[in-house]
């Protein structure tokens, strides 16, 4: 059980790399002539606008290293982008290209966290986009030229030149089976992008090229009659895109009509539909699911990025991307749900990052003791990284649940049969006056374990709270509550207490969680838990 988190002083964000202006420029200074040289003169060089392409790619599993020379100097990248640099090297000479693998010192924090904060800008203010999808196909560079040869022709030409081309359905599906469509990053890479360009091999095609040919080759299967030539492809074709970035292109579609477009608002209406984009990606570091969609949520051009937090410090400074004074309370709760979600935060890791001392802990979930290994916090960090590293945290972190998902719903008031409501397991300070709670639940034999989480946000530590009119969803709270009491409660079942103080909010934020253990025995008393996607009005004082 934790006491006060300890965090770094809170200070606004503000970009470090910034220089002052300073009023009175230097004047230019010749450098010396050589005079003695007969021939010596000087010229100028009128350069145009900086313009530069960006490259999206798949880092690739770690291990795997070629090495290129780098200002002279040996520097060390993965196979994937050095089979790149070896195409670029005869097709994109004299090209001007940011690559986050050279252009950021990645063992530089400070460096690090400034420029993945501008992903977003880097890659919105690309001329273009190159999306690498690889090297290792056999057909997938073909088809992406016969797309960009052939995607204003007729339906007579593509059906000809494409669709019965064997090569080219190979190379169609090759294209879509790359990992390159299930990375993290993708969302502000490729959406963001002006233009985007894929590219396989020694071929490429433009987005909007192969985007059309795709259109044009729908319409065409569309009105295709049953047991003709072309019908006994048309199944592998709609299977073959949903293998794909589908919905991806979709989104890439939207966002320039709809800049305001919300990734958890996305999430959310498309959570129960198979819609792909919602489900976790991979990533070398399970924190970029959050760093990735930034550039889709409300406050996330206000949010610090920091690769110093824990992924459960990440968790609660993320409250402040949909905060709860801005929307529902309960809406906040489906943000929060799937931010634990995409950080794959079970109840035992929160006790892990809020206790580091003890070495066995009992699952809330399983009732099961667990020896915590000294390196869990590299594996909770990895295991974004394939469903292996994902089996093996969850082994730790969540045990007899490997291979299931290992979500959050938001806590239902009015299913809890009037027995308790969240005045009844824990006080909270009135000063934190957005108040709301998460659910994970657990079925062990005719038994039924859940773990809540309980969140109370402060956003002005100063301001008090205005009284509100009671009814009988209102969150009743315990408006005595100083700090060191709320850290003081011992609620039957409490697992988890404690207080943070955000270092990565433009204004002050300080969040109170409690991790609670409720086991309710027999299946006539199980809780009543709602989707992520069906929850109810749960309002709280201060909420509108």
């Amino acid at each position: 059980m934790s006491r006060r988190r300890r965090a770094r002083p809170w200070a606004p964000y503000r970009d470090e790399n910034t220089q002052p202006v300073s009023p009175t420029p230097q004047l230019f200074r010749y450098d010396a002539l050589d005079t003695r040289n007969p021939n010596a003169i000087r010229l100028v060089r009128v350069k145009g606008a900086l313009g530069y392409s960006a490259l999206s790619y798949v880092w690739g599993r770690p291990g795997r290293h070629h090495h290129i020379r780098l200002n002279g100097q040996v520097f060390r990248v993965g196979k994937n982008l050095w089979d790149f640099l070896y195409v670029a090297r005869r097709h994109l000479t004299n090209s001007a290209i940011w690559i986050d693998a050279i252009c950021i010192a990645q063992d530089d924090f400070n460096e690090k966290n400034h420029q993945v904060q501008m992903m977003s800008t880097i890659y919105s203010r690309a001329k273009k986009v190159h999306v690498w999808l690889g090297s290792r196909w056999s057909f997938a560079g073909q088809a992406l030229e016969l797309i960009q040869e052939n995607a204003d022709l007729t339906d007579e030409d593509i059906i000809r030149a494409c669709m019965g081309n064997l090569e080219f359905w190979e190379g169609f599906k090759e294209i879509h089976r790359s990992d390159y469509w299930h990375r993290a990053w993708i969302l502000q890479e490729f959406v963001l992008a002006r233009r985007c360009i894929l590219m396989a091999n020694e071929h490429s095609a433009d987005f909007k090229a192969f985007q059309k040919m795709i259109t044009r080759i729908d319409r065409i299967l569309d009105k295709v009659r049953p047991g003709s030539s072309l019908s006994s492809i048309a199944k592998s074709f709609y299977y073959t895109i949903t293998l794909g970035g589908r919905d991806l292109w979709s989104m890439r579609e939207l966002f320039p009509k709809d800049r305001r477009m919300n990734w958890f608002a996305f999430g959310f209406d498309h959570v129960d539909d198979g819609t792909q984009w919602v489900q976790p990606k991979a990533c070398s570091d399970v924190r970029d699911r959050i760093f990735a969609i930034l550039a889709f949520t409300t406050h996330g051009s206000s949010f610090k990025v920091d690769y110093r937090l824990n992924p459960f410090e990440l968790l609660l400074e993320s409250l402040w991307l949909e905060q709860p004074g801005d929307v529902w309370v309960h809406e906040a709760e489906k943000a929060t749900c799937m931010t634990a979600y995409l950080l794959n935060i079970t109840p035992l890791s929160i006790m892990m990052y809020s206790d580091r001392r003890r070495q066995m802990l009992r699952d809330p979930c399983s009732g099961k003791y667990v020896e915590i290994p000294g390196d869990v916090e590299l594996l909770h960090l990895r295991s974004a990284s394939s469903d292996l590293d994902s089996r093996r945290w969850l082994k730790v972190a969540a045990p007899g649940r490997e291979d299931s998902s290992t979500l959050w719903h938001p806590w239902d008031v009015s299913g809890m049969r009037g027995v308790w409501r969240l005045d009844d397991l824990i006080g909270i300070p009135r000063k934190a006056h957005k108040r709301f709670a998460l659910s994970f639940y657990h079925q062990v034999d005719a038994i039924l374990v859940d773990a809540i989480l309980v969140i109370a946000v402060s956003f002005d530590r100063s301001r008090p709270t205005e009284p509100a009119s009671l009814d009988r969803n209102t969150i009743l709270v315990n408006d005595d509550l100083t700090d060191d009491e709320f850290l003081d409660q011992r609620p039957k079942g409490c697992r988890a207490v404690g207080i943070y103080s955000a270092t990565c909010t433009p204004k002050p934020m300080r969040v109170y969680y409690a991790l609670l253990e409720i086991p309710v025995e027999g299946p006539k008393t199980r809780l009543s838990v709602r989707t992520a996607t069906t929850v109810g009005s749960m309002r709280s004082r201060g909420s509108r």
